[in-house]
């Protein structure tokens, strides 16, 4: 790694995923003494997953599916968008 001194040769990967559960919090906080309650309906929905290539030009390819990220899908990615794009 020490050889390359540019940052452009480099590309960071990511993973991200939101659904419907991503709203709503899992800690609150309140004045002392007073309970923190908070009733919402269990939300059950369809996840949807992001894969980023980000450079430091920005984002130089980007997929976005339902469900969740599989080893086969993310090699995909890079074989597919990723190699071809950089």
């Amino acid at each position: 790694m020490a050889q390359y001194q540019d940052p452009d040769v480099f590309v960071a990967l990511d993973k991200s995923a939101v659904d419907v559960k991503v709203l709503q919090r899992h800690f609150g906080r309140l004045l002392a003494r007073t309970p923190c309650v908070q009733r919402t309906a269990f939300l059950r929905g369809t996840q949807y997953s992001v894969l980023p290539a980000l450079t430091t030009q920005g984002i130089i390819t980007l997929d976005i599916f339902e469900g969740l990220v599989t080893k086969d899908q993310f090699l995909a990615f890079i074989q597919e968008q990723v190699a071809i794009e950089s």
